[in-house]
Formats: structure tokens, C-alpha cells, sequence
């Protein structure tokens, strides 16, 4: 679907097609900040949203034992890469390179975070996520903040969820 069928700003999509052209300070800041609001948001949710919990301890349980911690940075690197091309850098542009987008491929990434032992209450949280990432891709033209992001947060909720089996 062209930015024309769609009535978005062509300039607009074609800056959010120059990806990693402007990484300074200010994307860096974003990157961080999200996947410590991501982190500490699933802290207080796993205390206080049981849903959330159970359906986070049986999909990180079906493959996080075996792990080791190199493993572990691939695995949220990985998702965090390759998720973040499709629903953020590909999909917002694509349809709507503002709030617009940001609301349809968060629901999207949502509702496609509902298995692997995974809940609607999973993918409520995955929806918000997903449109935090694609504020931070549609407020700096950048893909790699969420990219960054998002590997730094499963990376942050892969090692707390080590850590709580360890107690």
C-alpha cells in the first residue's frame, strides 16, 4: 500500500526509511530509557498481575533452563532485531508513519505474543510494549532505538527471570 492510498506524508515515510543515519546521545537516551521503563513496568507486573506471571514463568520455563548466558544474549537480541524490522520498521512506514502506525503494529506484535505459553494478558502487555518501540522509532527516525531497546529489555527480563529461579 503506497503512503498516498493511506493519506500520510510521503517525506515523513522516507524518514523513517533512513534508518541508523543519526545515531547520537538523544537516540541513545531513548533506547536505554525504554528498556528500563520496559524493566522495571514487568518487575511491578510480575509482583502484582498474577495472569502476567503465570504466563510469563511457563513460556520463559519452556526455554530458558538450559541457557547459557551467551545463549541468553542471542536470544534477546535476535527477537529484538528481527521483531523490531517487521513491526516497526517495515510496518509503520508502510501504513501509517505516526500514531496511527504505532497503535497498528503494537496491537499486531500483541496479539502475535499470545503463545508459547503466553496469555491474553501477555499480549495486553506486549500491544503496550510494542507501541512504546514504535513511539521511540517514530519520535527518532530510528530504527536501532528500538532495536537497542528491545534486546536490552528481553536481556534485563531473561537474567531477572534466572535469578528468580535461583532463589
Amino acid at each position: 500500500m503506497s503512503p498516498a492510498a493511506l493519506h500520510t506524508d510521503p517525506a515523513e515515510v522516507q524518514r523513517l526509511l533512513q534508518w541508523g543515519q543519526e545515531v547520537n546521545a538523544m537516540h541513545a537516551a531513548v533506547a536505554i530509557s525504554c528498556a528500563a521503563l520496559v524493566t522495571a513496568a514487568r518487575v511491578l507486573l510480575l509482583q502484582k498481575w498474577p495472569a502476567f506471571a503465570e504466563a510469563s514463568q511457563r513460556s520463559n520455563s519452556l526455554v530458558m533452563p538450559k541457557l547459557s548466558a551467551l545463549d541468553l544474549a542471542w536470544l534477546a537480541a535476535l527477537p529484538g532485531i528481527s521483531e523490531e524490522l517487521l513491526f516497526r520498521g517495515a510496518l509503520i512506514p508502510s501504513l501509517y508513519p505516526d500514531w496511527r502506525g504505532v497503535v497498528v503494529s503494537g496491537v499486531g506484535f500483541g496479539l502475535l505474543h499470545n503463545s508459547g505459553g503466553r496469555n491474553l494478558a501477555f499480549a495486553g502487555w506486549a500491544s503496550l510494549v510494542g507501541m512504546l518501540y514504535g513511539a521511540a522509532f517514530v519520535y527518532t527516525g530510528d530504527i536501532l532505538v528500538p532495536m537497542v531497546s528491545h534486546s536490552l529489555a528481553n536481556l534485563g527480563a531473561g537474567f531477572l527471570w534466572r535469578q528468580s529461579q535461583e532463589l
